[in-house]
């Protein structure tokens, strides 16, 4: 069997997948982004409450591997609360969690290399702290971040597959089931990295065009 023979025959259950895939993405995103940001803006009137906590937060989660995370969440965390938990929400929260503290990260690194001759201008001329940010720092910010934000989601995609191991029906563990029926490992998995192709290498050149005109301080 082909590529397409395998993708077509076995659609109902790859649409399957890829219907539980971008539900945890979307999720995370939506909750990521709105997260992020507003932690990045909270950030800027109450950075010792909010600032500090999410750095330091964000620098554990990043030196401990997403696997050893997931893993630790849905088993001694939940047994330790004594809960039991879909994997799904499991999944949807860890990567909400990662994405809520990338997106703070950049937004924030991206807030505080706003020059300080512009807001310092704006002050001379007598407009407020909370215009200034809002007029100015936040547009800039935002502007200059676009590109890495959008490949810190292509990322979240790229790590909703982590939860194929603790049984979320996405679409890893979708084409691993395909694979134990009829073991043609390399149409299946080639059909799954075809998948993530046509979905991030455009997000991915996107990105890296955003960040080419990203502003330059």
């Amino acid at each position: 069997m082909s590529v397409l023979e395998v993708v077509s025959e076995y659609r109902e259950a790859f649409l399957s997948g890829l219907l539980v895939t971008l539900k945890l993405c979307v999720i995370a995103w939506i909750g990521g982004l709105a997260g992020g940001g507003g932690l990045a803006l909270t950030a800027e009137w109450l950075p010792r409450f909010i600032g500090w906590p999410t750095i330091v937060l964000s620098r554990v989660t990043q030196a401990i591997p997403i696997l050893v995370l997931l893993f630790w969440l849905h088993y001694p965390a939940q047994a330790a609360l004594g809960v039991i938990i879909d994997p799904f929400y499991t999944t949807v929260f860890l990567l909400t969690l990662l994405n809520v503290l990338a997106v703070f990260g950049i937004l924030r690194s991206a807030i505080l290399q706003v020059p300080i001759e512009l807001v310092e201008v704006a002050k001379v001329c007598g407009v407020k702290r909370r215009r200034i940010f809002f007029r100015i720092k936040l547009p800039l910010a935002l502007w200059s971040s676009i590109g890495s934000l959008t490949s810190s989601q292509i990322n979240v995609l790229q790590l909703s597959i982590f939860g194929s191991l603790i049984s979320v029906e996405e679409l890893f563990r979708i084409s691993q089931r395909i694979n134990a029926q009829i073991y043609q490992p390399v149409q299946v998995y080639t059909g799954l990295a075809l998948f993530f192709l046509i979905i991030c290498l455009p997000l991915n050149l996107f990105a890296g065009y955003l960040e080419s005109k990203g502003v330059a301080w």
